[in-house]
């Protein structure tokens, strides 16, 4: 496969000599094709074909913060609990499936008060006591 002037691209350096691009954006697990080129008035010159592959996502990982967050891949699950199930709520039914069209990571255990503030500048919680527990709501709005 080769890529086109029309496919996405960055446009990076002028002049002459060489240059540096970032790609960012991409997928775990998967492979692209990559062709430097160059405009000016004589035309367009094309550069070689490069292709690469991506590593597929970590499993886990922990952030700067000390979270721990796990990969859900995507994929099709039933969401609610059989009608015959001890201890079911009415919020649980129907049952019905869902599709996850794209692998997410979520973390592994609830959001502190403490890290909500690290990450969002502000804790919304009143009082904020012992920066521990959870997040008592979430609100967008500052």
């Amino acid at each position: 496969m080769n890529p086109t002037i029309s496919d996405s691209h960055t446009l990076d350096g002028s002049g002459t000599g060489a240059f540096t691009s970032d790609i960012t954006g991409l997928n775990g697990d998967t492979t692209y094709y990559v062709r430097a080129y160059a405009t000016n008035s004589a035309g367009i010159g094309y550069g070689n074909n490069l292709t690469f592959k991506t590593d597929p996502p970590a499993s886990s990982y922990t952030n700067s913060l000390d979270q721990t967050f796990v990969l859900i891949p995507a994929g099709t699950f039933t969401m609610g609990s059989p009608s015959n199930e001890l201890g079911r709520d009415s919020n649980e039914e129907p049952q019905h499936e869902v599709t996850l069209t794209q692998a997410f990571y979520m973390q592994t255990t609830e959001v502190t008060q403490a890290q909500w503030e690290a990450v969002m500048g502000y804790n919304n919680c009143e009082p904020a006591i012992l920066k521990r527990y959870i997040v008592c709501t979430i609100c967008l709005t500052k």
